[in-house]
């Protein structure tokens, strides 16, 4: 599980937005309430261009203004297989891990689950790379 990830806040503007992701090179972004940063939803950097395309590259407003897309989540102590299965059924290759008050943790992917092989660990939390 990756724990250094890059959250973004749900009122952070465009423009800001716009220049992190060209700095920043990753598919999706973990998008945080203002004022709980309590995780709400994650931005697709393609929604995200294809919501300036269509709005005529406009970068005054904020990310309240497009859409999230929606993640699975889990809590950490959730097994590498309940992970496994969840990416499967879900057809997601990521999943976001919470705490209880629904604040970012990390961030697993399918190749940290494979990578912990035959030996399954007890949560997530000891997938860390």
């Amino acid at each position: 599980m990756t724990r250094d990830v890059l959250e973004i806040s749900q009122s952070e503007s465009l423009e800001r937005v716009s220049k992190t992701l060209s700095q920043d090179r990753h598919s999706f972004y973990p998008i945080a309430h203002p004022e709980s940063g309590e995780y709400c939803g994650a931005l697709a950097r393609e929604h995200f261009y294809n919501y300036l395309q269509d709005h005529s590259l406009e970068t005054t407003g904020t990310l309240m203004d497009i859409k999230l897309d929606s993640l699975p989540t889990i809590r950490a102590t959730l097994s590498a297989g309940k992970c496994l299965e969840l990416m499967t059924r879900t057809g997601s290759n990521k999943l976001i891990v919470i705490d209880d008050s629904n604040k970012l943790e990390g961030i697993l992917t399918i190749r940290d689950v494979l990578s912990a092989g035959a030996k399954e660990p007890a949560s997530t939390s000891e997938l860390e790379h």
